[in-house]
């Protein structure tokens, strides 16, 4: 699995960006909030990363902290939220939101995100309630 990439931030578009490594461009899939914090072009970025592989399809998808993918790959784990979705819930709000809004049992937060409806934003808190916490300093931390 790929971890992290670490190298020059090439490209950037409205959902995903290019991060050249030794001369071998990578396309990853990102959230639209996370691309206003990027560097420039031509600058050196890092992101933690996700690979979603299917039968037709490798795909990464990138973060700017371990705090965000661990969230990300939390969301993955729930029956009807694949990784686009997951995604979309990314981009909406910061770890910390998102983490309160579900251990608070607030589904408003989640059904804002296109295809997520009230049902699935239920099974989410339902099931990812208690497991995210945040640390008095604010830091997103999975419980397992």
């Amino acid at each position: 699995m790929i971890r992290t990439l670490s190298g020059t931030l090439t490209s950037k578009r409205d959902q995903s960006v290019v991060v050249e490594i030794g001369g071998v461009g990578f396309k990853v899939m990102v959230a639209k909030n996370v691309i206003t914090k990027l560097p420039a072009i031509g600058e050196a970025v890092k992101l933690f990363t996700y690979l979603h592989v299917r039968e037709e399809i490798l795909a990464l998808f990138g973060f700017l902290n371990e705090n965000e993918l661990a969230l990300f790959e939390q969301l993955n784990t729930i029956s009807g939220i694949g990784p686009k979705s997951a995604l979309g819930i990314m981009g909406i709000a910061s770890v910390d939101q998102i983490a309160a809004a579900i251990n608070e049992g607030k589904t408003e937060l989640l059904t804002r995100v296109s295809g997520i409806g009230k049902k699935t934003a239920e099974r989410v808190v339902l099931e990812l309630r208690g497991k995210v916490a945040m640390l008095g300093s604010g830091a997103y931390v999975a419980q397992m």
